[in-house]
């Protein structure tokens, strides 16, 4: 053989198909995400554990599907007397209702849709969680108080790694910042400083001897 195939006109044909084909599907998916389409990829999935969290990171998807209004104002039947104009509003309006609860739905765990399922609107879906798992001022005192206690006496285990540790720490920050917990960096860095087990001690040392603790972020620790 005088040419390898990669050379062959035939190989330059499938090439350009490939090519064809790859362009054909980058603009429908374009197209799909500029008309609101439900977000492909991993999303995230409440479990009953750290609403808050969760709560902070579905927000922003709401807003991406258009459907945060629905969810968090509710739609409203126009009734009987409706203008053709408000009844065609009300029923785009249902439409973008079904989409979030289809995108709720999607978003948490088999034991939490059945929880949510027999809601008529995602409005009432969301309020079920909330009431459930939300941060109410009735039990947000108590929830704090919780999270606070286990940061304060979360001891770093032998067998753990101190990238495990750092994320098991800023778990619980977050949680308590979630609650409107003032906290900062400072207490953090001093939080995981005490609780290194003694192997770590050298380099609690050095540190406290060569930085200034008091402006110490833990992004620096």
């Amino acid at each position: 053989m005088n040419g390898s195939y990669l050379d062959s006109p035939r190989s330059s044909l499938l090439e350009s198909r490939t090519v064809c084909d790859l362009q054909d599907s980058f603009s429908k998916q374009r197209k799909m995400a500029g008309n609101g389409s439900i977000i492909q990829g991993a999303l995230p999935v409440f479990d009953e554990t750290l609403f808050d969290d969760w709560r902070i990171k579905i927000r922003p998807i709401f807003g991406y599907q258009d459907v945060s209004e629905g969810i968090l104002v509710g739609i409203e039947d126009p009734g009987r007397k409706a203008s053709d104009e408000e009844k065609k509003a009300f029923k785009n309006c249902q439409k973008l209702d079904d989409k979030a609860k289809f995108l709720l739905y999607k978003c948490v765990s088999s034991r939490i849709f059945n929880k949510i399922s027999k809601a008529k609107t995602a409005k009432e879906a969301w309020e079920i969680l909330v009431q459930m798992y939300g941060d109410y001022d009735k039990n947000k005192k108590a929830k704090l108080h919780t999270i606070r206690r286990k940061f304060e006496l979360l001891p770093m285990e032998e067998n753990e790694t101190i990238v495990e540790y750092f994320d098991k720490i800023q778990e619980l920050v977050n949680a308590m910042r979630a609650c409107k917990e003032s906290i900062t960096d400072q207490s953090v860095v001093d939080k995981i400083l005490r609780t290194l087990p003694q192997r770590f001690d050298h380099l609690v040392v050095t540190i406290e001897e060569t930085r200034d603790l008091d402006s110490m972020d833990l992004e620096d620790l």
